[in-house]
């Protein structure tokens, strides 16, 4: 039988066509002994498999096609049936046995579901945000939004970035599903200055707490400038934060922070030199600026993401 999951220890021997562009890099920086968390991926072929059998990809080009040719008249409409289509559809036993394999081998309560389509995360564009991810799910729920994921290919926004940038819709896509870290500080770090395009200065952005509110703009973050050749801190930037996303039994909770905390410094002197140290590691292994997602939990650095940068950053204000 065809496999259906790999660890994604070892995603980078195979081609990004089956595991997407998320997990190759992630499997990249995994040989290179950077700290990602632990996560196997559904490989690509399980979806276009399923969607050839039921005879759903004849039905999702015609009306790929017709919406391009409309000028995305009805994306909103379109994009609801074509995602209750893939939602729809059933996972095979076998595939259902391995993925569930897999996940109890994670030795994992929670778990976040991830895209990695085989178009994400590339040098040209990164189709940056543009697909979904669940977080705190648990065994129940695996499969369920294994086919979110999935379905996310043909959400508006994906579908609008496709138009604008004269690009084939995406179509296929695998999923990582990888152990949820509670993050105490997290946030995102440029390899090169997005505001002035210094390749020199490597810029960190943080907030305290999951770092949802950073991607969707809730909460300002610190920044922090690091020159990389003298490898010293050379500005910092406050940032306003009052609430934070936290972890408890498995939800996602909202909380205040008091007045106290909020004078406090995300990262310590010590913390930023660990986040762009590392950052300078992930720019040299994968030869390119990169965008990073990171965080804290227990004074270990998680890295879950890197990308090349490819211009206007969504998780950033710049």
């Amino acid at each position: 039988m065809a496999k259906v999951t790999i660890p994604l220890a070892q995603a980078h021997k195979f081609d990004v066509k089956k595991i997407g562009g998320k997990a190759l890099n992630l499997g990249t920086l995994v040989t290179n002994h950077i700290d990602v968390p632990n996560g196997f991926v559904v490989l690509s072929t399980v979806l276009s498999d399923i969607r050839t059998s039921n005879g759903l990809d004849r039905k999702i080009h015609r009306h790929l096609t017709e919406l391009r040719d409309s000028k995305m008249k009805n994306v909103d409409y379109v994009s609801q049936n074509l995602r209750e289509l893939v939602e729809e559809l059933e996972i095979s036993h076998h595939g259902e046995e391995e993925i569930n394999a897999a996940f109890q081998e994670l030795d994992a309560n929670y778990v976040a579901v991830r895209s990695s389509a085989t178009s994400e995360d590339q040098e040209s564009h990164s189709w940056a945000g543009e697909f979904d991810t669940y977080t705190f799910i648990n065994a129940s729920g695996l499969m369920q939004h294994i086919k979110k994921c999935w379905a996310s290919l043909y959400t508006p926004r994906a579908l609008m970035y496709a138009y604008k940038h004269n690009l084939p819709f995406a179509s296929d896509m695998a999923v990582i599903v990888q152990q949820m870290i509670n993050s105490e500080v997290s946030g995102v770090c440029f390899t090169k200055d997005p505001g002035s395009h210094d390749s020199n200065l490597i810029v960190i952005e943080a907030i305290w707490g999951l770092g949802e509110l950073l991607v969707h703009g809730d909460v300002t973050p610190d920044r922090y400038w690091i020159d990389k050749r003298k490898g010293i801190i050379i500005d910092i930037e406050e940032g306003s934060q009052n609430k934070k996303l936290i972890s408890y039994k498995g939800k996602k909770l909202q909380k205040n922070i008091d007045k106290e905390e909020q004078k406090n410094q995300k990262l310590t002197g010590e913390a930023i030199m660990i986040v762009a140290k590392t950052a300078s590691r992930i720019e040299k292994v994968m030869q390119a600026p990169q965008d990073i997602e990171w965080s804290f939990s227990d004074k270990n650095l998680y890295i879950f993401q890197t990308r090349p940068i490819t211009g206007a950053n969504p998780h950033s204000s710049y």
